[in-house]
């Protein structure tokens, strides 16, 4: 992980009015949230089994985060690699023709990554889109949206 100098850091906003806008610009809140905080990403670079995300950490501070009024507030941006396994093993799942049709929605699941939070390479350039990608979602965010 690496990261990235933003004036984001500590300016909050209102989760239901940035979620559309922020979804539009290609960020998502990732998976892995709780009530009281998680992650915007979006990716920036995918070239195979490596992909680069752009992270941007958030804390609710007034209100749970699934809440379109929650009060949230940015941390520090990063940039993280995660390389994924290449191939699946073939000993590893059942066989897919043998599985009835309500489970199969089972087997197409995020395998653990090979190399999470990895060395990223050409990293100036990659700084550089990370710093593009907040420039274009920044005017959604304020310092105090109450």
């Amino acid at each position: 992980m690496i990261p990235i100098q933003s004036n984001i850091v500590g300016k909050q906003a209102i989760y239901g009015e940035i979620k559309e806008p922020f979804e539009s610009q290609g960020f998502v809140l990732g998976g892995n949230w709780d009530y009281d905080g998680g992650f915007f990403d979006t990716i920036l670079e995918k070239d195979g089994a490596e992909t680069i995300f752009l992270r941007l950490p958030i804390e609710a501070v007034d209100g749970n985060l699934n809440e379109p009024e929650a009060q949230i507030k940015f941390g520090q941006p990063l940039l993280v690699r995660h390389v994924v396994q290449g191939e699946i093993a073939s000993d590893s799942l059942p066989l897919i023709d043998q599985m009835p049709y309500q489970t199969n929605a089972f087997v197409n699941q995020f395998q653990t990554p090979v190399e999470t939070d990895g060395e990223i390479r050409d990293q100036r350039r990659r700084e550089e889109m990370a710093r593009q990608a907040i420039k274009r979602i920044k005017s959604y965010i304020c310092e105090d949206p109450r």
